[in-house]
């Protein structure tokens, strides 16, 4: 190791910090060998771009234990791997290209930061930004059911969620007629699913934060936040019609949130 660099352990790959700007990450593989490949900073997600290097390296037992001494990697709360992302505007992942344009801030997207609720379209998902400050995603799933979830934006990517809840209001050709019709989604410079993002090991007691696209700052759901979303919006009754109609079941999202800052 040269005199510029610094190594950290995360899981079970080594980063190194060339100069505090160039990032590349070391993971062992089988019979003493290594792969590596760089990193890239999206505030705060640490993005693994595809391996470019294979060599020779540590036995396993030898990786684990010269990794154990490193520190910690704290400088992003989630790592992932690019494949994982996407662009929002076609059905295709990032660029190694684009994924430096966004971490040098060469991307020409600017986050929008004035409240508006409505739905968009991504990819095959219908995405509604709710007045009460969630974000939600729907899609038909298997024998044309309408199935959902929940959506959070981390650094600029918006995440959709597991499932949460199916119906069959909807049938596959009119959902997908309706879908067409709405505004692209153009909130976010890339999305991808939440199991992709991986939380870095010192963060592993937070769950990623439920936030509207305008506001970076986290924001953790509550049930007094929803109280206060219903008394200001009306009555229950258009509350409940409302979600009906977006395919949400609006009390189970409430606990899922509630169980998850609880617990």
């Amino acid at each position: 190791m040269v005199s510029n660099e610094i190594s950290y352990r995360l899981d079970e790959f080594v980063i190194i910090e060339h100069s505090s700007v160039v990032l590349t990450w070391v993971k062992h593989m089988p019979f003493g060998g290594q792969r590596s490949g760089q990193c890239h900073r999206l505030d705060n997600i640490l993005v693994m771009l595809p391996w470019d290097h294979e060599g020779p390296g540590y036995l396993k037992w030898e990786f684990h234990e010269y990794s154990m001494q490193l520190p910690r990697w704290t400088k992003t709360h989630y790592y992932c791997f690019a494949s994982s992302l996407c662009q929002v505007g076609i059905a295709q992942g990032l660029s190694t290209e684009e994924i430096r344009q966004i971490a040098g801030g060469e991307s020409s997207h600017e986050l929008v930061k004035v409240p508006e609720s409505g739905s968009f379209q991504l990819g095959r998902y219908k995405i509604t930004i709710h007045r009460s400050n969630f974000i939600s995603w729907l899609t038909i799933g298997g024998l044309n059911k309408t199935i959902g979830g929940t959506c959070f934006i981390e650094s600029d990517i918006i995440f959709l969620g597991p499932q949460e809840n199916e119906s069959e209001t909807k049938q596959r050709r009119l959902f997908f007629a309706e879908l067409k019709l709405l505004p692209l989604w153009d909130k976010t410079v890339a999305w991808g699913h939440a199991g992709s993002l991986k939380i870095c090991e010192k963060f592993k007691n937070q769950s990623p934060s439920y936030s509207a696209p305008w506001n970076p700052e986290p924001k953790k759901i509550s049930i007094k936040d929803n109280l206060i979303f219903l008394q200001s919006e009306g009555s229950s009754e258009e509350k409940f019609r409302e979600i009906k109609e977006s395919g949400i079941d609006w009390l189970k999202n409430i606990w899922t949130r509630v169980y998850r800052v609880v617990w």
